[in-house]
């Protein structure tokens, strides 16, 4: 900071050279020089008054500059309009005394030395930090745009000083440093104003005003009527609704990291202007104050009354911290005007060739957003409740991404900007879950690290107030945080520099902006999803049930009642549908929210979670293969229940469900994998069936590769957990339709049993389980009494439960494996037994069970959604991966052929007449094959009707 001879000999330079501020007074404090009010200043008072000489421009370094680096130098247009010039000139004035450019009267200096060796030496933006500093903005947005900006800076510095090399006339060379450059950046930066307002002339002019007048002589004549520019409640309009891009703002700093600089016509605009006095005052958001620029100079006016002695402020307009901390070094605690930004790239999406990239560029979307919060642009306190706000461009650009090619075909094809409002309820979730995916992506990177962060500010101990995620400190918080750690802290304890309390008022904010945005999106993901949560619509089963599933229904109800959990569920059929389903009790009472209708333990399910428990032999066999997904472990297992069948014990239900699965009359299991050749050929030869056809075979293609890489090597190497004559090709088709048909995700971990005590890590049954018990969701079979089918709005959902109390394990001591054994063959004992234990443990500790989310009345079918979070499932996926069909799905899509997005006229007609031409060739006799098809092409003929 300047010292006080250096501060007063600024001050006399000002008057006399005519500035004027009769009601300021200067003090020094913890932020350098400031201004206060030296009496009562009354509101619409001129409070500063500078000359026009006293203004220091860019014009000065073209003048002065151009004809040196002109010689040297093609790019110096370029060099102008970043301002690099400027900070050679201002170096050369601060530091090069004997041969100033702008020299005073006596020549002994320069001009504008009083008021450059005024200005800090050092500055505290995130250019100027130490690397540990730096560490603060690790995942931020700013980390990478200040090692760019400092490679751009670094290279103009570099160039600079080969211009100087060849052409320096002032001798400016021996004065050019790195951190001397980096100063005079930095000074304009964080001080200068827009030169088109200060200097007077307007946006359209093309070549600016005249040059610099010299030193004493009489200014030169602007416009008579002068710039005037007020600041007041709001400093600027709040972005347009639905546009991403920057906030503008009146005073010049650099843009929040990712941002594209707003495109100027006139390269003068991009320019700034120092103006000493004006830029003293500190910044204070909402301050009411108005700046003037006339032919003579330059004045700052306050529009609102300042008591004796109160800090008079500037208003540097509502910017981002971001913006504050990179233009100006500072941020703002519980900024409101914060913002967070987010760039889409999605360039398979949006490339220029693509249907979405064609809609992207007509209806102007932008791919830079910021997300912000909902009382920005207020003034007063904030209300009591404040959350995120996502930016409507943001919305309706996801809204385009994430729309499907019918939704692009019709619904974005139409006049007006079809993105403006939700296009559908599938659209606008995926949209919400889509965007929390990605914010809560932003927000790990955020907060990933290595601990070296939290080391460093760990030595601070910095309070909860500023560095608890998620909080945004009030402005009393950090006032007090100042006083701690500056006037009150005693010596020998380490403090935080100023850039320390920035950086993690900075990271703060961000963390809160994400927090509550990530919030947001799940609260509108669920809201979309209730909304959608009314009765399912489907018609009452028929009361007739073939009797072969009584037997099924029967070992349900007994795993419930083993499970402590009385089973509600019972069988009914359908006449559209050729699968006996699975109903609330018809003879019972309804259920409630919250109700658990099912239950069975965890020992009675097929999970491969548990698989060490329940097959050990099996689990050691499978461990010598790589690369297993878990719903081929689930194939696998199927296939090694169903070859030991005939030796479960009695009443296991593993037994009349497996049964069920095999059933051909009517069948459980439908998916196209189980279909005759015939059926899937005569499927593929129809063109409306072709959107169905090429994922069923690509999905046979997959199984049968998967299959020739596992057989015959695991019937070889071990025959005695798959026998060759269970693991067929045809078995193994089985059991992928069984998996994907009636395998339910259940949420993930699995319960893990209390370690023994005493117990090794190795010795613990704890760690018997495996290691996907760990993951999000777990494939699961449950011994239901029938199908249970999908639907997108499906009543039921599973969940782990532990029985409370849990039992404890028998924690006595095995008795220890006879001497005359080997290692080996010890190890495996021990092994078995603990296994055995843990068995025990999960057959008495921990169910499954399955419960309703919203009323459901006696004999109403129970359906599941099967979609992956954020992800539906039209008829096409629900066919091919399930064999059933979703009356009225509103998910599904129809296919056009080969027609462009969006489609010419006549193509929708034509499509509809090919699907009723391939309704009426399929045969009546067509079994379950042909009836699915025809349900899936009424469903196409009816979403195409719609659509004209």
């Amino acid at each position: 900071m300047a010292s006080r001879e250096a501060f007063d000999e600024f001050v006399d330079w000002l008057r006399s050279n005519g500035a004027l501020f009769p009601s300021i007074e200067f003090r020094f404090g913890t932020f350098g020089w400031s201004g206060h009010a030296a009496a009562d200043i009354p509101a619409d008072s001129v409070l500063v008054s500078v000359p026009r000489k006293l203004i220091l421009s860019h014009l000065h370094a073209q003048q002065y500059l151009d004809p040196i680096f002109k010689q040297e130098m093609a790019a110096v247009q370029t060099w102008r309009a970043s301002g690099v010039l400027f900070y050679t000139f201002l170096v050369n004035e601060r530091y090069n005394r004997e041969h100033p450019l702008y020299p005073n009267d006596a020549g002994n200096d320069s001009f504008f030395g009083p008021y450059l060796r005024v200005l800090p030496s050092e500055y505290a933006t995130p250019l100027w930090w130490t690397e540990e500093e730096r560490g603060l903005l690790t995942g931020t947005n700013l980390a990478p745009a200040v090692e760019e900006f400092q490679s751009q800076l670094r290279a103009a510095y570099n160039n600079v000083r080969k211009a100087l090399d060849k052409s320096d006339p002032t001798g400016l060379l021996a004065h050019m440093t790195w951190e001397r450059f980096l100063w005079a950046h930095t000074a304009c930066t964080s001080r200068q104003f827009p030169a088109y307002l200060v200097l007077g002339w307007g946006k359209d002019h093309k070549n600016g005003p005249p040059p610099p007048a010299a030193p004493g002589a009489e200014p030169v004549a602007a416009e008579a009527a002068g710039t005037r520019r007020i600041m007041g409640q709001f400093e600027v309009a709040p972005p347009a609704a639905g546009r991403g891009g920057d906030r503008e703002g009146e005073r010049e700093g650099e843009g929040a990291a990712g941002a594209e600089r707003p495109k100027e016509a006139n390269e003068e605009q991009i320019q700034g202007c120092l103006c000493p006095l004006i830029d003293v005052f500190n910044h204070k958001r909402a301050t009411r104050i108005t700046w003037v620029a006339t032919g003579s100079g330059f004045r700052f006016e306050t529009n609102a009354a300042i008591p004796a002695g109160a800090e008079v402020c500037n208003n540097y307009a509502s910017k981002s911290n971001e913006e504050f901390l990179l233009g100006y070094g500072f941020c703002l605690p519980g900024n409101p005007d914060d913002t967070f930004s987010i760039k889409l790239g999605m360039t398979d999406r949006l490339g220029a060739a693509t249907a979405r990239g064609r809609l992207f560029k007509a209806h102007r979307m932008e791919r830079i957003h910021y997300l912000g919060w909902s009382h920005a642009y207020q003034t007063g306190p904030a209300p009591a409740e404040v959350h995120a706000t996502v930016p409507e461009g943001l919305k309706q650009a996801l809204r385009l991404c994430l729309a499907n090619e019918f939704e692009v075909a019709f619904q974005c094809s139409g006049p007006g900007n079809p993105f403006a409002a939700p296009l559908n309820e599938r659209n606008e979730e995926a949209v919400w879950r889509a965007l929390g995916r990605l914010l809560a992506d932003r927000l790990q990177r955020f907060q990933r690290g290595d601990g070296a962060l939290e080391a460093y500010l760990h030595q601070f101990a910095l309070p909860p107030a500023v560095a608890a995620p998620g909080s945004i400190p009030s402005r009393a918080a950090y006032e007090r945080l100042w006083a701690t750690y500056y006037l009150e802290r005693p010596e020998a304890q380490p403090r935080p520099s100023a850039n320390v309390l920035w950086g993690v008022v900075y990271r703060t904010g961000q963390t809160a902006l994400l927090t509550s945005a990530i919030a947001q999106a799940a609260r509108q993901a669920r809201a979309i999803r209730a909304a959608a949560a009314v009765p399912l619509g489907l018609p009452a089963p028929a009361a007739a049930v073939p009797p072969q599933w009584g037997p099924l229904a029967a070992a349900c109800r007994a795993v419930g009642h083993a499970a402590g959990v009385h089973s509600r569920l019972a069988v009914g059929m359908r006449a559209e549908c050729p699968v006996p389903v699975t109903v609330l009790d018809p003879a019972g009472p309804p259920a409630q929210a919250g109700d658990v209708v099912f239950g069975c333990r965890a020992a009675d399910a097929i999970c491969p979670a548990l698989l060490g428990a329940l097959a050990p032999a099996f689990q050691e066999a499978i461990d010598q293969v790589d690369g297993l997904e878990m719903d081929n472990l689930m194939q696998l297992v199927l296939l090694h229940l169903r070859s030991r069948a005939a030796a479960l014990p009695a009443g296991s239900p593993q037994g009349p469900w497996l049964a069920a699965l095999q059933q051909a009359d009517p069948p459980l299991l439908t998916g196209p994998l189980l279909w005759p050749q015939q059926a899937r050929d005569a499927l593929g030869a129809a063109a409306p069936m072709a959107p169905l056809a090429t994922p069923i075979a690509k999905q046979q293609r997959a199984l049968r590769q998967l299959y020739v890489q596992l057989f015959p090597a695991l019937c070889e190497n071990f025959p005695e957990v798959f026998p060759e004559d269970a693991f067929s090709w045809e078995a193994f088709c089985w059991a992928a339709a069984a998996t994907a048909t009636c395998g339910c995700p259940l949420p993930g971990p699995v319960p893990r049993p209390p370690r023994a005590a005493g117990a090794d890590d190795d010795e613990s049954p704890a760690h018997e389980a495996d290691d996907e018990g760990d993951a999000d969701e777990q494939p699961c079979l449950l011994p239901w009494p029938a199908r249970i089918r999908h639907h997108s709005r499906g009543q039921c959902r599973l969940r782990w439960a532990l029985v409370t109390p849990p039992p404890a394990l028998d924690d006595q001591p095995a008795a220890p494996a006879a001497p005359s054994k080997s290692k080996k063959a010890r190890a495996r004992e021990m092994a078995r037994r603990r296994v055995a234990r843990l068995l025990r443990w999960y057959g008495e500790a921990v169910r499954v069970e399955v419960l309703v989310d919203r009323p459901v009345g006696p004999g109403e079918e129970l359906c599941l959604n099967y979609a992956a979070p954020g992800e539906a499932l039209d008829n096409v996926a629900l066919m091919a991966q399930r064999g059933e069909v979703l009356p009225a799905n509103p998910w599904d899509t129809a296919f056009l052929g080969a027609a462009p997005a969006p489609p010419p006229p006549g193509a929708v007609e034509a499509a509809l007449a090919r699907v009723q031409q391939a309704q009426s060739a399929i045969p009546t006799q067509a079994g379950v094959p042909g009836l699915l098809a025809s349900q899936w092409l009424a469903e196409q003929a009816q979403i195409l009707k719609e659509a004209l």
